[in-house]
């Protein structure tokens, strides 16, 4: 008993020679490493990028009441749950010794975030031609740097195996693109093309999740620019849909 309680003794010792050195401290679900280098303190920027993202959701949510933040706050709360819930419960994949965070880490929960939010926005700017194309350009390469480098950094900072964060990436890419789709097919065939439901005005939200086509854009900013009201005046625009 006294050799197996050595043996014990002797492993625990050398685990904790192992993890000392990276495993710190836990700050909102982020590791972070002692005696961190500049890859580490990166990495743990870019580890807090999802609940930045929540916070601006929700927070502009209250503020503007728009219908595309709500739909973006249930896509952030689907993913979370099938993730956190079922998929991690299911495989019971372990995180890597030196993580300070519990739970199981099969798949990356901040990668299917990170990545599903920058896939849905994508596709949301491509069928979405309410903004200038200056704009949707800006807003694009804002996304993809704040988003894509976050699997990145769940490996950098040892919270998550390079499979786990492969296979949130691949999850995030999954989901956005049946959320999109879903969306997409509940609106396409109605006219004017937007959500509708009594629900949604009962409840004093704004309706401006809209899916345009690039032909009916097109064909509206070129009636608008050749047409140039005069400044105050009103302007009632009816095109034929079949010359759309």
């Amino acid at each position: 008993n006294a050799e197996y309680m050595g043996n014990i003794d002797s492993r625990r010792t050398a685990a904790s020679e192992v993890t000392s050195p990276m495993c710190q401290t836990a700050f909102l679900l982020v590791t972070v490493p002692d005696a961190p280098s500049f890859a580490d303190y990166i990495a743990v920027f870019y580890g807090l990028v999802p609940f930045i993202l929540i916070a601006t959701v929700v927070v502009a949510f209250l503020l503007t009441r728009r219908l595309s933040l709500l739909l973006c706050f249930g896509f952030i709360v689907t993913t979370t749950v099938i993730n956190e819930a079922i998929l991690k419960t299911a495989i019971q994949g372990p995180r890597p010794e030196s993580s300070c965070l519990p739970g199981y880490g099969m798949p990356s929960g901040h990668s299917v975030l990170a990545i599903g939010f920058v896939m849905w926005f994508l596709l949301e700017l491509r069928f979405h031609f309410t903004w200038e194309p200056k704009v949707r350009l800006v807003s694009a390469v804002v996304a993809i740097l704040l988003c894509v480098p976050v699997p990145w950094s769940r490996v950098q900072v040892h919270d998550h195996s390079p499979a786990q964060a492969l296979a949130g990436s691949l999850e995030g890419l999954v989901f956005a693109s049946i959320w999109f789709w879903l969306l997409f097919r509940s609106m396409v065939h109605n006219e004017p093309r937007h959500l509708s439901h009594p629900c949604i005005y009962r409840l004093g939200i704004l309706n401006d999740y809209t899916i345009k086509t690039r032909k009916e854009s097109e064909v509206l900013r070129h009636i608008m620019v050749a047409m140039e009201p005069d400044e105050g005046a009103e302007l009632s625009l009816t095109v034929d849909d079949e010359f759309l």
